[in-house]
């Protein structure tokens, strides 16, 4: 490692900064996605970056692309499946069962109002002609 004596301004260092900078701009390294490296085993072939065409390296990259896209949309199917079974499994059946009273509506003569205890606290159910249903 070598030792830099660096300006008491600080501007020499700012230039380098600069410098650094501008040729990460210029081969494309600057705000790109970085990814792991590349593992190498032994007995496989490797070529370098330079001996790739720009066509390889654009193949590579879309691939690693689609890839991650696959792996996305596997994540978001096995969501999906879990959230649908989640929601429609026997809980829908239990909560209908459960409110199944509030869709038998009064008989002829009977009042449209009802009081119900629920957890012991009483409450007061209205007969909504438009829902069909106590509220």
């Amino acid at each position: 490692m070598r030792k830099l004596d660096w300006k008491q301004d600080g501007s020499d260092l700012m230039e380098e900064a600069e410098i650094y900078y501008q040729e990460a701009i210029n081969t494309h390294k600057w705000g790109r996605k970085s990814y792991k490296p590349d593992v190498h085993y032994a007995f496989k072939s490797t070529t370098s970056d330079d001996e790739r065409t720009e066509v390889e390296k654009a193949e590579d990259e879309s691939k690693k692309y689609q890839d991650e896209i696959k792996a996305l949309t596997a994540k978001l199917r096995e969501y999906t499946t879990a959230y649908t079974a989640r929601w429609s499994g026997p809980n829908e059946v239990n909560f209908d069962k459960k409110y199944a009273w509030k869709r038998k509506p009064p008989k002829d003569g009977y009042p449209v109002t009802k009081k119900v205890r629920v957890n012991g606290i009483s409450k007061t159910y209205y007969w909504c002609s438009y829902h069909l249903q106590w509220m």
